[in-house]
């Protein structure tokens, strides 16, 4: 402002700036809303809405990632496919609120195994879950998949109606070779020798052979 200064000019001004800083607080307020709201946008679309543990998108995305980095560092990798013995007749039994809550359960014993940056646990799709473990050897692998086995089957989880209880089949993987698929394939065809052979098992499929334990 110009000397001599205008009292309406000044009252002018001073309107004006605290108009401006009005609109640069709301402005930065409406863009951390934003920003949370992406956030919890991203989190709502990559998590499992029954378990909360990632979904199948994310984990597609997210073991590409991973397996690309440990194979820089020349870390182990082991993929464990894990599938709920008999859930369907104990959703039969006690219906789907049940089943849903069997589901949760046995989902957060799995994810005491996946502690550690780059672990990845998530929902494969119905009653079955894949885990991903990084810089972790085949005899650790088996040690915490055998862990998780007992602590499950320990529960009792009895059915209705039949002689069984709910367990859980698990196959491991464990591959250096540079590609995703033949692991995934590998901790697969274990957890189908697992379920064959009378479930409740585990079973590892390395290079040369699959094994049960």
């Amino acid at each position: 402002l110009l000397r001599p200064i205008s009292e309406i000019a000044l009252a002018a001004k001073l309107r004006t700036m605290q108009r401006l800083v009005l609109m640069r607080s709301s402005l930065l307020s409406l863009t951390r809303k934003l920003d949370a709201a992406n956030q919890e946008l991203i989190r709502i679309s990559s998590s499992d809405g029954l378990t909360g543990m990632a979904n199948r998108r994310y984990f597609d995305e997210a073991l590409s990632i991973e397996w690309r980095r440990a194979r820089r560092h020349s870390n182990p990798v082991a993929v464990l496919m894990c599938d709920v013995d008999f859930f369907k007749l104990y959703n039969e039994a006690y219906g789907h609120l049940a089943g849903d809550a069997c589901l949760r359960s046995i989902a957060a014993r799995l994810g005491t195994v996946a502690r550690r940056p780059g672990d990845l646990v998530a929902r494969y799709g119905g009653e079955e879950f894949v885990v991903v473990l990084i810089d972790c050897d085949l005899q650790q692998t088996r040690n915490w998949a055998e862990r998780i086995r007992a602590q499950i089957e320990s529960r009792k989880i009895r059915i209705q109606g039949h002689s069984i209880h709910v367990t859980v089949s698990i196959g491991i993987a464990t591959s250096s070779d540079s590609e995703l698929d033949p692991a995934i394939n590998a901790a697969d065809s274990a957890l189908y020798l697992a379920k064959r052979s009378g479930r409740n098992q585990v079973h590892v499929c390395t290079e040369e052979s699959c094994v049960g334990m």
